[in-house]
């Protein structure tokens, strides 16, 4: 039968966004393994140097084909070595943080934490620390492509990336000291899902500039370990303590119309205790058991709008936006997004609801005539005025919230309606 079977699952690990995702076709037998994983951080607090949980071991999967880093925290930084070092890994994507912007980020490392070293290698040079672990599909972006205004159904498979800007790329062969793999935000189409990215942060001309201004103006009598301080210190006070980049990612399948298929989306919350996963198992769970065992013993909502005949947007789409300021780049989030407005099912909230980087025009992006989910990591910054704007702009509008107890999954099947009649 040519059905395909989806579950996404969103998990609150170390106060970021876990979330973990498969796609399996029943016809080619082919399965593609995703993860997207980003920190939240505080622009403006003190940097805490804290000891950092061990990255969970037992729910990841031996073959990762797509590992997304939508933003940079140590946490998440020592989460990213564990998984390459440990798994199968096709395919990295991390936003370009230039080398000033790394060299903040060790101040959040702790002293004695044992993989404090491998952190600071990663931090001192990401590719080459990748490299030597043995990945070659490294991807590293900075600015996003010209939008795109084609239906996802009419763009070619694979992986689209074009080079960053032939300025951009010498700026940072400057700064690094030889050419990166950088590139634009762009989209992959594997297994008939559609990934698309977007990245949003601190202007590589703006970073450069500063460090110019600062080393035209540093005292030549100092030595280099205060001159490093300083720099730090004033970076700080100019930009805040965080990286300030992030990516954000789309996904959602493609030739899904409700003209030509059945299909079933469900949402459904779970413990940590239950040890759920997202990884689709052919054998072992049939694809549709564990979805089938969840729904048998919980409370679960059942999507069924997508199923009218009279609507061409199925909606079965995931919008992570990371960290994105969307105070700030509203608009470009929006350009970037738009062609795949009308296929989303849920949105993560920016940076777990911290009232800095929203922005209510956001709820928006869709119309009001759906259920939509709005995923948010509980944490003390999350602000009650974000919550309370979005169940309050739509009864459609549902909070789901990720703590440390209880995370969240999507699952469901598309299938051909002449499989089905069959």
């Amino acid at each position: 039968m040519r059905s395909r079977y989806f579950r996404y699952l969103f998990e609150n690990l170390d106060d970021g966004m876990f979330h973990s995702g498969c796609i399996y076709d029943k016809a080619k037998e082919t399965t593609t393994n995703f993860i997207y994983m980003t920190g939240n951080y505080d622009r403006n607090m003190k940097i805490k140097k804290t000891k950092l949980v061990e990255a969970d071991k037992e729910t990841i999967p031996q073959r990762v084909d797509i590992l997304v880093v939508g933003g940079y925290t140590i946490s998440y930084i020592k989460r990213l070595i564990y998984i390459v070092k440990n798994h199968e890994v096709e395919k990295v994507i991390l936003p370009y943080l230039t080398p000033i912007q790394r060299l903040v980020m060790t101040e959040y490392v702790a002293e004695g934490d044992e993989s404090a070293r491998e952190i600071v290698r990663f931090l001192q040079d990401p590719y080459v620390f990748l490299k030597d672990i043995g990945l070659e599909d490294i991807l590293f972006l900075y600015g996003n492509n010209t939008s795109i205004y084609r239906e996802p159904e009419e763009l070619e498979s694979g992986s689209h990336f074009v080079p960053a800007d032939a300025e951009i790329l010498h700026m940072i062969r400057e700064m690094e000291g030889y050419s990166l793999p950088v590139v634009k935000a762009g989209y992959i189409i594997e297994n008939k899902w559609f990934f698309m990215f977007g990245v949003y942060g601190l202007d590589i001309h703006t970073l450069s500039e500063f460090t110019r201004e600062y080393f035209g103006h540093k005292d030549k009598k100092e030595d280099y370990v205060h001159q490093m301080k300083r720099l730090i210190q004033k970076y700080m006070q100019t930009f805040g303590v965080a990286s300030a980049t992030t990516v954000a990612m789309y996904e959602g399948p493609i030739y899904a119309s409700p003209r030509d298929n059945e299909s079933f989306m469900v949402e459904k919350e779970f413990s940590r205790k239950e040890r759920c996963e997202a990884w689709i198992h052919q054998k072992q769970d049939n694809c549709c058991t564990c979805a089938i065992r969840c729904l048998h013993d919980k409370d679960h909502d059942i999507m069924q709008h997508h199923k009218d005949v009279r609507w061409d947007n199925p909606r079965f789409g995931t919008l992570l936006l990371g960290n994105v300021n969307l105070k700030k780049y509203f608009s470009e989030v929006m350009d970037q997004f738009w062609i795949v407005r009308n296929h989303i099912r849920a949105v993560t909230v920016p940076n777990c609801g911290s009232k800095d980087d929203w922005n209510s025009e956001i709820l928006k992006l869709s119309s009001e005539q759906e259920r939509i989910y709005w995923i948010c990591n509980r944490h003390e910054k999350t602000a009650p005025t974000v919550v309370n704007e979005i169940v309050m702009f739509s009864s459609n509008n549902r909070f789901l919230r990720m703590d440390k107890e209880m995370g969240g999954c999507f699952s469901g099947y598309i299938v051909p309606k002449e499989e089905t009649n069959a």
